[in-house]
């Protein structure tokens, strides 16, 4: 078993090193070619056999990967703006995509259970919004995307929990519809209410190891306090790192930089591993195992794809006429679809399911080619001028309150500073004097977020300068 894991551990290194090359080089997200890596890694005769329980799938793989999606992508003020999309996609849509997939996947593989079906339609719902900021597309659309992805995972993640339960006791399935709506809003509440305990505890702990300890934790904790509750653990989840995201950037917290940057590199493990594990399930594909022909398996795939299309082109079209594309092919696939993908139960048709969730991965991966052409030349053309406008704020910012804190310098230190503030670059102050200042700054870009001056993604970005510029240092409440 030992000799086993070191091999899956080597293939997913190779794996995720070529992806990486990859993605940056046509400017797409990582996960298609990760999915097919793993697909060719699958069929290697040495490469050995794994399987993977839903229930670890549930709790160890979704909550990271939730978690550090809503960290990344809060924009509260453009989220209340385009709450009426964003709810309409994020809800409406993810339920119609896995009604959908489901009818299909019922009826074209008779005697698929409907619990079976459910979890497939559940692994075609989810989208992420990640790969559009590089390509232009205009903040609205971003927005809605990035609030749509929020929403949907947690709601995906919910019906793959009812269809499994579904095939355990079947006449309880009416039972768990009904209790879909008030397990979302109370896991809503509960991972609110634990974000906010999260962020009064990052605000007073000034250690960075049990700081990025807790971020660690958080996911876990709230997935598994909302389930003993009899709530829902995704929407917990999503609604603890959507508040963690949205107050904490606020505030400097030791090695912040540091946390960013082992989030990024966990989920990115993560996803690389979820596709190589796909691939591995797939070894059989059209072989005697599955129990279906490999033109069977491909006509599914393609209805499949199909339905999960024409149901997205529908919502697109009643949300924005105008970025019909963009919004059609932005909602792609990704880990969310992998993992639950991966929680598809043991049945003959396993192996042409997996294939098909990891076909829409694929499909709505490489269809960002084509998106280049759905945005609007303008596109992006306000957010230099927007940024500019944040960083003379936020330095001004910064000099007013070495100004009224100047008494307490000498002259040489006070005039350092003064020409380190002209360049954006604090790295030359003392920690004290640095907190006070990037404190100021800190507190500028957020007044100018929250009056509408500025949107998300400046703020994010700025905010994020202002971590590197010194990691160590810390802003009290």
């Amino acid at each position: 078993m030992s000799s086993d894991l070191v091999i899956i551990a080597a293939l997913v290194a190779v794996s995720i090193v070529l992806t990486r090359f990859l993605s940056t080089r046509w400017r797409l997200p990582p996960l298609p070619f990760l999915v097919l890596l793993g697909m060719l890694v699958g069929v290697l005769p040495w490469v050995p056999v794994v399987s993977m329980d839903p229930y670890v799938v549930l709790t160890v793989l979704i909550p990271p990967l939730l978690y550090h999606h809503a960290t990344t992508r809060s924009a509260p003020r453009e989220s209340r703006a385009a709450w009426r999309p964003i709810m309409l996609l994020g809800v409406g849509l993810t339920l119609a995509t896995a009604g959908a997939v489901t009818l299909v996947a019922h009826l074209l593989l008779p005697g698929l259970p409907w619990g079976a079906a459910l979890t497939v339609g559940a692994a075609f719902a989810p989208t992420q919004a990640l790969v559009l900021d590089r390509l232009g597309a205009p903040e609205r659309v971003l927005t809605v995307l990035r609030g749509e992805s929020l929403i949907n995972e947690g709601v995906a993640v919910v019906l793959l929990a009812i269809g499994l339960e579904q095939l355990k006791r079947p006449e309880t399935v009416s039972v768990a519809a009904l209790q879909l709506a008030g397990a979302i809003a109370g896991g809503a509440l509960a991972g609110l209410a634990l974000g906010w305990l999260v962020v009064q505890l990052r605000r007073r702990l000034a250690d960075s190891g049990t700081l990025i300890v807790l971020s660690l934790a958080t996911p876990f904790v709230a997935e598994i306090s909302a389930s003993k509750l009899g709530l829902s653990g995704p929407l917990a989840v999503t609604a603890a790192g959507f508040y963690v995201g949205a107050r904490g950037r606020l505030f400097h917290t030791p090695a912040r930089a540091t946390e960013r940057i082992t989030w990024q590199v966990l989920t990115f493990l993560l996803g690389g591993t979820l596709a190589v594990l796909l691939g591995l399930q797939l070894r059989d594909l059209g072989g005697s195992h599955s129990g279906l022909p490999i033109a069977k398996v491909l006509l599914v795939t393609a209805a499949l794809l199909g339905a999960t299309l024409l149901v997205r082109l529908a919502f697109a079209l009643a949300v924005d006429r105008h970025n019909v594309r963009a919004l059609t092919l932005g909602g792609t696939r990704g880990a969310s679809t992998l993992a639950i993908a991966l929680a598809i139960p043991a049945l003959p048709a396993q192996d042409a399911l997996i294939f098909a969730a990891a076909s829409v991965v694929l499909v709505s991966g490489f269809a960002l080619l084509t998106c280049r052409a759905a945005v609007p030349e303008t596109a992006g053309v306000q957010a230099p001028e927007e940024e500019a406008r944040a960083r003379q704020a936020a330095a001004a910012a910064a000099m007013r309150r070495l100004d009224q804190i100047s008494h307490r310098l000498d002259t040489g230190t006070l005039w350092a500073q003064r020409q380190l503030l002209t360049v954006e670059a604090n790295a030359g102050a003392p920690h004290e004097l640095r907190d006070e200042l990037a404190r100021a700054q800190r507190e500028t870009l957020g007044q100018m977020y929250t009056d509408g001056r500025i949107g998300a993604t400046t703020l994010h970005k700025l905010t994020e300068e202002i971590d590197l510029r010194d990691p160590h240092a810390t802003t009290p409440p």
